[in-house]
C-alpha cells in the first residue's frame, strides 16, 4: 500500500512539472499595455455612450426612428466596454484552465456585438431605402419597422452568439487554437492534435453566412440610396441634350430678317405692370416678342403674351388701374374653404392654387427630407467602413488556422492582441465622434448639461 501511494505521489508530481513547462504565459509588458488601453477606452467608453444614449431618449428633436439604430449602436458599445472589464480580470486574475467563466464572457460579448452591428448597419440601410421609396410613411409605422428589426437583430445574435460561445469556450485556453488573447497562460499545443470538428466548421459557416447576407444588404442598400440622391453618378448618361432655343420667338415663322423692326421699350403702364417686350415688322403685321426670363419664372400673362401677344396687348391697355376704395356692403364675403358645388372660374383658379400650394409643401418637405437623409447616409457609411476596417482583420483571423500556419504559435496570440485593441476601438469612437462633430448632437448636449447643471452653466 505504501509502494502504491508512493508511486501515486510521483505520478502527480511528473504531471504537474511537465503542465507547468507545457504552460506559456503572455509578457508582462503586453499586460501592463493591455491594462492601460483596456482602462483608458472602458472609462471612455462608458462616458460617451452614456451621455449620448440620455442626449437622444431626452432630446424631442433627436427622438426620430433612425436615431433608435443610433441608440442600439450605444448599447452595443456599452456591452463592449462591459467586456474589457472582464479582458483586464483575465489579463491580471489567477488562471484556472478549468474556468471557462471570463472566457465565455468574453467570446459571448465580441462575437454578440460583431453580427449586432452587421445586422444594425443592414437594418439602416433596409430602413432609409424604404422611407425614401415611400416617403408618406406615417411616424407609427416607420417606428413599427424599427422595432422590429432591432428586436429581430437582437434575437439572432443573442442565440448565435450563445452557440458560439457553446462550442468554443472548452478550448479556448489552448494557444494554438484561442480566439481570447487577454488571458495571462496559455495551455502549448500543436495544432495538428486539435483539427476542427464537424461542429465548429458547421457553426463557422453559419457564422459566415450570417456575415455575407448582411454586408450584400447592406451595401446594396446605400448603393441604391446614393444612386436616388445622386451622390454618385454614373460616368455616361444617355440623357437627351436640350435643345437650344433662343432668345427670341415669333408668333409667324415666314418673318423676313432682313426687315426693318421698331422695337418698343418696356415702358410701365398705367395700373403699373411693365409689359413685354415687342418687336414689329414694317412691311407685315406679324409681330415677334422678346424673352428674357427662365422657364421657371415664366407667369400666366407672360405665356399668354408669348403665345397671343397682340391679343395681350390690348387686354393689357384695357385695364383699369388699381384704386383704394372703401368696402361697403355689396362686397361679396368669400369663405376660407371654396364649396365643392361652385363650379365658377374663380373657384376653379382658387382649388387650382390650393393644389399648387399643397404640392410646394410637399415637395420643400420631401427637399428637407432627402438633405437630411444624405447627411445621414455619409454619416452611417462613414461608420460603416470604420467598423470594417477594424472588425474584418479580427473576423479573418478568428477562422481556424488562419495565422497559425504561417506564423509561430505566439505570434499568433499577439497578432490577435494588436486586432482586439482595434476592434475594442468601435467602443468609444463613434459616440465620441457624434458628440463632438455632430451639430445638432452638440447643441443638445449643451441644452442638457445647461438644464441639468444651472448653477454651471448660467442662464441668460
Amino acid at each position: 500500500m505504501e509502494f502504491e501511494n508512493t508511486t501515486e505521489v510521483t505520478i502527480l508530481m511528473e504531471v504537474t512539472n511537465t503542465t507547468k513547462l507545457l504552460e506559456w504565459e503572455i509578457s508582462y509588458e503586453a499586460q501592463i499595455i493591455s491594462a492601460v488601453y483596456l482602462s483608458t477606452g472602458m472609462f471612455i467608453g462608458l462616458i460617451t455612450n452614456t451621455l449620448l444614449i440620455l442626449v437622444i431618449c431626452l432630446s424631442p428633436t433627436l427622438r426620430t426612428p433612425p436615431n433608435y439604430h443610433l441608440v442600439n449602436i450605444s448599447f452595443n458599445n456599452l456591452l463592449l466596454s462591459i467586456c474589457m472589464v472582464f479582458s483586464t480580470l483575465s489579463v491580471f486574475g489567477v488562471q484556472d484552465h478549468d474556468d471557462h467563466f471570463f472566457v465565455a464572457i468574453q467570446l459571448f460579448i465580441t462575437q454578440h456585438c460583431t453580427t449586432q452591428y452587421f445586422a444594425t448597419f443592414a437594418s439602416i440601410g433596409i430602413y432609409r431605402n424604404i422611407t425614401l421609396n415611400k416617403p408618406t410613411l406615417s411616424l407609427r409605422i416607420r417606428k413599427r419597422i424599427v422595432r422590429r428589426s432591432i428586436s429581430i437583430s437582437w434575437f439572432l445574435t443573442c442565440l448565435l452568439s450563445l452557440i458560439f460561445t457553446i462550442t468554443f469556450m472548452d478550448k479556448d485556453s489552448l494557444l494554438c487554437i484561442t480566439l481570447t488573447p487577454f488571458q495571462k497562460s496559455f495551455v502549448i499545443c500543436q495544432e495538428t492534435d486539435y483539427l476542427p470538428e464537424p461542429g465548429k466548421i458547421c457553426m463557422a459557416v453559419i457564422i459566415c453566412f450570417f456575415y455575407v447576407v448582411a454586408l450584400i444588404s447592406t451595401l446594396s442598400s446605400y448603393y441604391t440610396i446614393s444612386k436616388e440622391l445622386n451622390i454618385i453618378k454614373p460616368k455616361t448618361s444617355n440623357k437627351i441634350l436640350p435643345i437650344s432655343r433662343a432668345m427670341s420667338l415669333s408668333s409667324e415663322d415666314t418673318c423676313d430678317p432682313q426687315n426693318h423692326y421698331q422695337i418698343e421699350p418696356n415702358i410701365p403702364s398705367q395700373n403699373g405692370s411693365i409689359q413685354v417686350y415687342t418687336i414689329q415688322c414694317a412691311d407685315s403685321e406679324e409681330t415677334v416678342v422678346h424673352y428674357q426670363k427662365n422657364e421657371n419664372m415664366v407667369t400666366f400673362e407672360e405665356v399668354f403674351a408669348l403665345q397671343n401677344p397682340i391679343l395681350a396687348q390690348s387686354m393689357a391697355n384695357s385695364k383699369r388701374p388699381l384704386q383704394a376704395t372703401l368696402s361697403n356692403a355689396s362686397t361679396q364675403s368669400r369663405t376660407s374653404r371654396i364649396d365643392f358645388t361652385d363650379i365658377s372660374p374663380n373657384a376653379d383658379l382658387q382649388r387650382f392654387q390650393m393644389m399648387k400650394n399643397n404640392s410646394a409643401l410637399r415637395n420643400q418637405t420631401l427637399r428637407r427630407d432627402r438633405i437630411s437623409v444624405r447627411s445621414a447616409t455619409k454619416n452611417s457609411f462613414i461608420m460603416f467602413t470604420g467598423y470594417l476596417l477594424s472588425s474584418l482583420p479580427l473576423i479573418i483571423c478568428s477562422v481556424p488556422y488562419a495565422t497559425a500556419r504561417s506564423e509561430s504559435i505566439e505570434t499568433r496570440v499577439y497578432i490577435f492582441l494588436s486586432l482586439k485593441f482595434l476592434f475594442y476601438a468601435n467602443a468609444f469612437v463613434s459616440s465620441t465622434w457624434y458628440l463632438l462633430f455632430s451639430k445638432r448632437v452638440r447643441k443638445c448636449l449643451f441644452k442638457l448639461l445647461e438644464g441639468s447643471f444651472p448653477c454651471i452653466f448660467g442662464r441668460r
